[in-house]
């Protein structure tokens, strides 16, 4: 089990730009680089900012980027307007 937890540090990326378009994602991108350094999880990253979705596609594009957070109306648009390919996505359901 030791030895599968340990698959998780050796990611081939060295780095990795997370592209943000808000004060919100810049602090949490912010916090998840603190959160893998405090766990030695690779790659490491580095947040960018973007004016816009569509900016963060482009710096994506253009190698300026290389993550974004997208809603499900962007990941379509991603998915068929941009040379982009969707690496996983999430949902959170809050139940009161």
């Amino acid at each position: 089990m030791y030895e599968r937890l340990q698959t998780l540090n050796k990611c081939p990326l060295e780095r990795a730009r997370w592209c943000v378009i808000s004060d919100y994602e810049m602090m949490k991108c912010e916090q998840m680089i603190r959160a893998f350094a405090a766990k030695n999880l690779k790659p490491d990253l580095n947040c960018v900012r973007g004016g816009s979705v569509q900016d963060c596609m482009n710096m994506i594009n253009t190698g300026d980027a290389d993550l974004i957070t997208l809603d499900a109306a962007d990941v379509y648009f991603a998915g068929k307007s941009v040379n982009t390919i969707i690496g996983f996505n999430s949902s959170l359901t809050i139940e009161l």
